[in-house]
Order: C-alpha cells, then structure tokens, then sequence
C-alpha cells in the first residue's frame, strides 16, 4: 500500500512538473520549445493535413494552427487536474479526487467535496494557484501568437504585392526601390525568424493563401539574396554590397529553423542536398542574370565569381522550400525559374 501510494504520488508529481515546464518554455521562454506542446503541434498538424488530402481540401490546413492552439490549452488543463488527482488518490476516493483536482484547479471551490488532511489542503490551495497561472498563461499564449500571425502574414503579402515571385521581380524591386525595400524585406524576414523561435506554432497557422504563407516570405529572400549576390554588378548598385551579406545571415536562420524544427528535423523526409553539378550551376547563373537583363540589363553583372557557393545556396534553399511547399501542399515553383 505504501509503495502504491508513493508511485501515485510520484506520477502526480511528475505530470506537474512536466506541465509547469512545458508552460513555462511555451509562454515564457524566447527560444526553447515545450516538449508536450511542441507534440501536440505536430499532431495537430499531422491529423488536419491528413484529412485535408483525404477531403482533397487545402483550406483546411487554415485549421490546423487553431487546433494545435486549443490541443495545447486542453493538455495543459487536462494534465494538471490528473496529476494533482493522483495526489490525491491515496487518501481519497477516485471519483473525489478527481472532484477536488477540477475544482481547486478551476478555483471554483464548491465546498461540497474537500481534501481533509492537513497536507492535502496544503496542497489544494497551491493547486489553485498553479490554475490561476495556467489559465493566464494560456490566455496570454493566445493574445500573443494571433498578433504575430498577422505580420508573418503581412509580411509574406507585401511581398507578394510587390511582385518578388523570383530573380526578375526582385531585381525590379532593387532597381526601383532600392534601400528602402531591401530594408523593409530584410526586417520582414528578421522578425519573422524572432516569432517563429518564440512561438513555434506560428509554423502550423495557414490561411489557405500562399501569398500569406512564410513559404512565399522565404521564397521572396531567396530570389532576392541570388539577384544581390551573383546578378547585379555591385559597382552599379552599391546597397547589394551591404545588403548581401545581410540576406545571407537573415536566410541562413530561417533556412535554419526549418530544418531543424519543421520540414527537415526528421531527417527521413528531407535529405542534405547534395548541391548541383557544375553545368547545373552555372545553368542557374545564366537565368538569374537573364532574368536581371529583362528587367534592368543596365545592372547586370558578369563573371562566374562565386560559383561555388551559389551551388551550395541554391541547392539547400530548393531542398527547403520544396518540402515546405511539399508539406503545406503547395505548387513547388523553382526559385531560379
């Protein structure tokens, strides 16, 4: 009896330790992800995906955010009422301690059902309090996230509007709008990048639009970085000399995350490219810099300076972007038309 009323103990204890640091990582931390949510997330997404290929229906990815939110919330509650519960067990009957878990936790108190050992009412009142903070904490989970939504979402719009859909649009944006839009997309994508390590479920929120998708916003960067990088002639636009290295580090963070975190962390679905063969890249150069003659001949650059990394670039910002939009069942579009 006494080793069973340990155990119970112990797995209470466990469940509420476990959930108070998932909480505390989910809410409160800027960088870590919460093991129990960041399960539930994928799930969440797993479950709507699936059933928006049975139902051969895109628009319902835009419920998978939503649900991996309320999914979080749930377990959160759900997890915390049992623990405590199990607490509770070894004194109380199954039925009344789950009564006095729900109760303390919601802060309801009725009153009719209550723990009547010392300790056990000890426990009770910190149950309530830890209630109190979880229901906060969620509450200001959801007052967080959906504000960041909107920019991403933003963000990838204005993109979009601008016309930066590949090599040509892009240089039509530097030449046009020079500083200032490189400016206002590389703080787009810093941001972004900021959200997305903080609130890790911004991956899973899809409106249904990909203009509104971060695959667009990435895409965008991509197309953006090989114009400033390898297809204009620097000495004509002096920016491209500040802002490539720039988009460089801002690409390699995002194209960080989403290996790490969403497409690319099970290592089973997307492979390290490999990079192209050497007439593969100088094939890419030819494009990016015909696509810069379309639009500002002026500009362009000459030269295979660098070759070797627009290789290594392009074959991992094509790796990443097309299983994002393999995933997010998207049209995969080259970035290098």
């Amino acid at each position: 009896m006494i080793v069973l009323t340990a155990a119970a103990v112990a797995a209470g204890a466990i469940l509420v330790g476990a959930t108070s640091w998932d909480i505390a990582l989910t809410v409160l931390h800027p960088g870590a992800r919460g093991p129990i949510s960041y399960r539930a997330n994928r799930a969440a997404w797993a479950l709507v995906r699936a059933m928006s290929v049975r139902l051969d229906s895109r628009r319902l990815l835009s419920f998978a955010g939503p649900l991996a939110m309320g999914v979080n919330v749930v377990l959160w509650v759900a997890v915390l009422w049992l623990g405590f519960a199990l607490v509770y067990v070894p004194f109380e009957a199954v039925y009344d301690a789950l009564y006095i878990s729900g109760q303390s936790l919601t802060t309801v108190g009725f009153g009719d059902i209550v723990a009547e050992a010392d300790a056990l009412r000890a426990i009770s009142a910190f149950e309530s309090a830890a209630g109190l903070g979880a229901f906060t904490a969620a509450i200001a989970y959801v007052l967080s996230v959906y504000p960041l939504v909107t920019a991403i979402r933003a963000s990838a719009l204005h993109v979009a509007d601008m016309g930066i859909d590949g090599p040509e649009g892009a240089t039509r944006v530097i030449a046009t709008g020079g500083s200032i839009e490189l400016a206002a997309q590389l703080r787009a994508m810093t941001e972004s990048h900021e959200h997305i390590r903080r609130f890790q479920i911004l991956y899973y929120f899809e409106s249904g639009d990909t203009n509104e998708s971060l695959g667009r916003l990435l895409r965008a960067g991509c197309a953006t970085y090989l114009v400033l990088r390898w297809g204009i002639d620097a000495a004509r636009v002096p920016v491209a000399g500040v802002y490539a290295p720039a988009y460089e580090r801002a690409l390699d963070r995002l194209l960080t995350d989403f290996e790490t975190d969403y497409v690319g962390g099970r290592r089973r679905q997307l492979e390290s490219p490999e990079g192209l063969e050497g007439q593969e890249a100088k094939e890419a150069l030819e494009r990016i810099r015909e696509a810069v003659r379309r639009a500002a001949p002026e500009l362009v650059a000459y030269g295979e300076a660098g070759l070797e990394d627009l290789d290594r670039f392009l074959a991992r910002a094509q790796s990443v972007t097309s299983a994002f939009a393999r995933e997010h069942r998207q049209r995969e579009i080259p970035i290098v038309g």
